[in-house]
C-alpha cells in the first residue's frame, strides 16, 4: 500500500526561533559561541530585525512512516521519509510514502516559518503551530521511497513531481546510492507518464513536469 498525505493548511504561532551553536550545521565550524534569536511572525513576514523581514514560506520538516525494520532516529531521512527538510512539503503538496507496517505509523513535526535550501546554521526559523492534513491510502500505487507532488502550476495543466531520497547528511552530502535510487525512480515514472525529466545529481533530486 501507499500512504498519501496532503497538506491542507499550516497555521503558525506568533513567533519562531533560530539557534546557532558551535559545530551545528554546515557553518558550525565558523561559530565561536552559541546564540538564540526569537523572531516575531506577523503580517506575512518573519521580522528578523528592524531592517530585515523575510516572506513566510511555511513548511514541514519531518514527515514519515514506520520503517521496514529496526529503529531510525526521526532526524535521519531514509526510504520511510522522516527529516527530509525540503521546502516542497508545504500547503498544496501531496507526499506519498510506502506503507511498511500495519497502520503506517505516520509521524509529522518540525515546522518552519521559512527555510532556505538546507539549514546552513543547523536550523531554519523553527516554530510551533497547527496543521491540517488529509490522509489517503492507495492499494494500486506501489513506491519504494517518498514522492512529493507539488501543487498545480498556472492553469492547472502541469505538475511538478519530485522524487527525493536524502541520505544521512552527516559528512555534508548525499550518498551515491541515494542519487542512483532517485534517478531510477524518475526514469520509471518518465516511461509511465511521458514526462520531461530534469536531474540535479548534486542534490539527489529528480524533477519531472508532465507534458501538456
Amino acid at each position: 500500500d501507499t500512504l498519501c498525505v496532503e497538506v491542507m493548511a499550516i497555521d503558525l504561532a506568533p513567533q519562531g526561533v533560530m539557534v546557532t551553536s558551535v559545530g551545528l550545521g554546515v557553518l558550525g565550524d565558523h561559530i565561536t559561541e552559541p546564540n538564540t534569536k526569537i523572531i516575531p511572525v506577523h503580517d506575512g513576514f518573519a521580522h528578523f530585525s528592524d531592517d530585515i523581514k523575510l516572506p513566510l514560506t511555511p513548511m514541514i520538516g519531518v514527515m514519515g512512516v514506520a520503517t521496514k525494520s529496526g529503529e531510525i532516529h526521526c532526524a535521519v531521512p531514509e526510504d520511510h521519509g522522516a527529516n527530509m527538510d525540503t521546502k516542497l512539503v508545504r500547503v498544496g503538496s501531496r507526499v506519498y510514502f510506502p506503507v511498511n507496517a500495519e497502520g503506517a505509523g505516520l509521524a509529522v513535526g518540525d515546522m518552519h516559518a521559512c527555510m532556505g535550501d538546507g539549514e546552513l546554521s543547523g536550523t531554519g526559523i523553527e516554530i510551533a503551530g497547527r496543521m491540517c492534513l488529509r490522509v489517503t491510502v492507495y492499494h494500486d500505487r506501489p513506491i519504494e521511497r517518498p514522492v512529493i507532488e507539488t501543487a498545480a502550476l498556472s492553469g492547472g495543466t502541469q505538475r511538478d513531481l519530485i522524487l527525493r531520497n536524502r541520505a544521512d547528511r552527516r559528512g555534508g552530502g548525499l550518498a551515491h546510492p541515494a542519487r542512483a535510487r532517485a534517478e531510477f525512480d524518475a526514469a520509471q515514472h518518465d516511461r509511465q507518464r511521458g514526462a520531461h525529466l530534469r536531474q540535479d545529481r548534486r542534490r539527489g533530486i529528480c524533477e519531472m513536469r508532465e507534458l501538456c
